[in-house]
């Protein structure tokens, strides 16, 4: 079995645990780990921070954006697009409202985009933290994302920033199969805290 086919039989294993996980379940947990990270140095010390929008069961990430704004922190949204070879791209363009989000693609909130009057964007090495999502990931920070590359592709051009990767305690993996061109997160933001994925350490 190749290493795609591993990934999509884990991605299908995960999903089929994450259905067993009730939405009342998953609301708890996703507010436990977002006080967690608005409790930590690593959220305080930031002065920019790269948030994805959540979606379905996935923590919720709308209240650090919008606890973002108010600290007067500059927020960054992922903007998914194509290049013309068909090639999958994210830019990181900065918001000041949650209002500032529209359905883009895959139906996912993202920030309003006009390529004639193009918006404040930010590259990697100018963000402080970077909020990742994720299907599953070990406790190394070995990442399976949802198979659209975009995340390892803007983490890997240049400087990346710090990376916090968020997972249920119950969606974690011991092992998770991996190419050269994955970038693994940095920290780990569970219910139970949050962990260096190069020590195993609380932080």
């Amino acid at each position: 079995m190749g290493i795609a086919e591993e990934k999509r039989v884990l991605r299908a294993s995960v999903r089929r645990r994450l259905e067993a996980v009730t939405a009342e379940e998953a609301a708890r947990s996703g507010a436990e780990i977002g006080e967690k990270i608005l409790s930590s140095a690593l959220w305080k010390n930031a002065r920019s921070v790269f948030l994805y929008v959540s979606m379905g069961k996935e923590p919720d990430t709308r209240r650090l954006i919008g606890s973002a704004l108010s600290e007067g922190k500059a927020v960054y949204v992922p903007k998914c697009l194509r290049t013309e070879d068909g090639t999958p791209a994210m830019l990181a363009v900065r918001i000041r409202s949650l209002a500032d989000l529209v359905p883009g693609l895959f139906s996912i909130p993202e920030p309003a985009f006009d390529p004639a009057n193009p918006p404040e964007t930010a590259e990697p090495c100018a963000i402080d933290l970077a909020l990742v999502p994720c299907v599953t990931v070990t406790r190394k920070g070995e990442r399976l994302g949802h198979g659209g590359g975009y995340y390892d592709r803007f983490l890997a051009a240049g400087r990346k920033p710090v990376t916090l990767c968020l997972c249920f305690e119950a969606l974690l993996s011991d092992s998770v199969p991996t190419e050269p061109h994955d970038v693994p997160a940095d920290y780990l933001a569970t219910e139970e805290g949050i962990f260096s994925c190069k020590t195993g350490s609380r932080v």
